[in-house]
């Protein structure tokens, strides 16, 4: 007919069958038996249905705080989990960071001393060039662990945001102003 599918409702005028458009549920209809109208919603009308659909909605809300609170603990034993991670990666980079200074620092001296004793040969750059490139990874470094405690200061407080504080929710002031005239008593005037 429509080329939708149908659902069966019974009039509750007259008792009688009725079918409608999936369409048109939640619309008025009228009844083709009787000639009343009446609104086209999915319910039950056996009562013991009735009671198993209670039953059921029932149980879902007794669960649902359930899950909630087993949704609260498994949240907070991520966070514990990635806090844990976030304090453990920081301590590498930082170890890491005194590491490359301290190696970069030794291999500089060494290779200075190499140098005075025996000339500039292969041995004093291939050292140079070794702290150069332990210099430049503990900046790196330094910067992941720069980073990294960025991220443990979100995660302690996720409300602040980089970048600019809001003033928008500030008074300039002319509140103040407002709250001290309405003290002023009503027979004194406030000087010019």
């Amino acid at each position: 007919m429509h080329g939708l599918a149908e659902t069966a409702f019974v009039c509750p005028h007259c008792q009688a069958e009725v079918s409608i458009p999936a369409d048109r549920l939640g619309d008025e209809v009228h009844c083709l038996y009787c000639g009343e109208s009446f609104l086209a919603q999915l319910g039950v009308s056996d009562p013991s249905i009735q009671q198993v659909i209670d039953d059921t909605a029932e149980e879902a809300t007794e669960a649902a705080p359930q899950q909630e609170v087993q949704l609260d603990a498994n949240r907070i034993r991520q966070l514990a989990s990635l806090r844990r991670s976030l304090y453990r990666s920081r301590s590498y980079a930082i170890v890491g960071v005194i590491t490359c200074f301290v190696t970069g620092i030794q291999l500089t001296i060494n290779a200075y001393m190499e140098a005075r004793d025996k000339g500039i040969s292969a041995k004093p750059l291939g050292l140079s060039l070794c702290a150069i490139v332990l210099v430049v990874t503990a900046m790196v470094l330094l910067k992941k662990a720069r980073h990294i405690q960025q991220e443990i200061r979100l995660l302690h407080h996720p409300d602040v945001a980089d970048g600019e504080p809001d003033f928008s929710k500030l008074s300039d002031g002319s509140q103040r102003w407002k709250h001290l005239e309405d003290m002023t008593p009503p027979n004194r005037q406030p000087p010019d």
